[in-house]
């Protein structure tokens, strides 16, 4: 084993460390996370307005109290005047059945007007004792789905402050992470400033600055292991070759892909026309077809039309025969006679 070699595993193991350094400080940015912004987003409860409040149960109760106070007043009512109306009759007919004398009835005696508090007492009682329960009633259903509203208003927000506190404590935990793996890329930047300023002072001297990476460096080794060169100098310059070489190699599968691709639209032209010109034989035959067949046609057209003619020439001469042989007869009768 030659200085060379041995100068260039020295200079791979450099590189190797370089790029190794370099993936794990990839690495360890993959890793980093960005902090949350922390969002207190709380839910208000509804404002309860007492006013408003006592306004809709003041108003129920009255709605309550005449729907089932005033239909119950004016059944008493009348039920107070038909008891009066019938009261008046019974005394008249019970003055006529104790005076047969048909003496003049002297007219009711009795109370004929109506009794407004026997009357509006008892209808305003019920419907002040009925509009109070259910007035009641609704007020403990109003209170009771704001209380529930109240109490999701605060669950909500409980969830919410937790989840506020927990965002919190993981970007701390985040913010902490990131802390030390920015300590362990400082570390890895460290170690690549050390890594390069052994590069410079031992390797740039000797070594060409262009081509220190891992894989100019192993064509070189590969090189010096099979003595196919024996200078720096002499690695290089096949290397460069090895380039030229693999960038016409690259452009000649580029060309040839290009051909290809090319013969692949020339064939979906050449195609194309192939499938025109069958086509158009096939039309042309068709064609070809029609027009016998029209000809055809034509032609016993014709001959319909001249057979036609004969046997119109053919049917005169009969008739002419016919018109002979009738005055043949005649001429034959009056010679008998």
């Amino acid at each position: 084993m030659n200085d060379l070699h041995k100068n260039l595993l020295y200079v791979k193991d450099l590189v190797t460390a370089m790029g190794n350094l370099n993936r794990k400080e990839q690495q360890l940015l993959n890793k980093k996370r960005v902090p949350v912004q922390p969002q207190r987003i709380v839910r208000n409860k509804s404002r309860q307005n007492k006013g408003a409040f006592t306004g809709i149960l003041l108003l129920t109760f009255a709605l309550l109290f005449l729907y089932n106070a005033v239909p119950y007043a004016i059944n008493c009512y009348y039920s107070e005047k038909q008891q009066i109306e019938q009261e008046k009759t019974d005394d008249e007919f019970s003055w006529y059945l104790n005076h047969p004398n048909k003496e003049k009835y002297p007219g009711y005696q009795g109370k004929e007007k109506v009794n407004w508090v026997s009357v509006l007492l008892p209808p305003f009682i019920r419907g002040f004792f009925i509009a109070g329960i259910l007035t009641g009633i609704v007020a403990a259903v109003i209170t009771i789905v704001r209380k529930r509203q109240d109490a999701d208003v605060d669950r909500r927000n409980s969830i919410l402050q937790k989840k506020y506190e927990a965002t919190f404590k993981d970007n701390e935990a985040i913010l902490q992470k990131n802390a030390e793996i920015d300590a362990e890329i400082k570390q890895i930047a460290n170690k690549r400033a050390l890594i390069s300023q052994e590069y410079m002072q031992n390797i740039v001297e000797w070594y060409p600055k262009d081509y220190g990476y891992p894989s100019a460096v192993d064509f070189f080794i590969n090189l010096v292991e099979n003595h196919l060169a024996t200078t720096i100098q002499e690695c290089v310059e096949q290397y460069n070759t090895y380039l030229f070489r693999q960038e016409v190699a690259d452009n000649q599968q580029e060309m040839i892909g290009n051909q290809k691709v090319m013969i692949g639209n020339q064939e979906v032209m050449i195609s194309k026309q192939d499938k025109m010109i069958k086509a158009q034989m096939v039309g042309n035959v068709i064609a070809a077809v029609n027009m016998m067949a029209n000809i055809a046609t034509a032609g016993n057209t014709a001959n319909i039309a001249e057979s036609a003619s004969n046997i119109e020439r053919n049917t005169a001469r009969t008739a002419k025969n016919t018109e002979r042989i009738a005055g043949h007869a005649a001429n034959i009768d009056r010679t008998l006679r």
